[in-house]
């Protein structure tokens, strides 16, 4: 009989928080986190890129607002 997956094991129990399994599943949390948090300053570089490309367009001449 082979051991129950980390996902349902309670982890509220000392000695099932120490287990194999929870560490590896720790780990593997772990290394989602990163890839999202990677994903995340990849998104938000690309918004402050297109942010400073829009503002750059409306600070063209042809654009500009011409007050009365």
């Amino acid at each position: 009989m082979t051991a129950p997956l980390a996902s349902t094991q309670d982890f509220s129990n000392p000695r099932e928080r120490n287990s194999p399994n929870m560490k590896a599943a720790t780990t593997d949390h772990l290394i989602r986190m990163e890839l999202h948090m990677e994903q995340m300053i990849r998104m938000i570089a690309n918004l402050n890129e297109r942010i400073q490309v829009l503002e750059h367009r409306l600070t063209e001449p042809a654009l500009r607002i011409v007050g009365k």
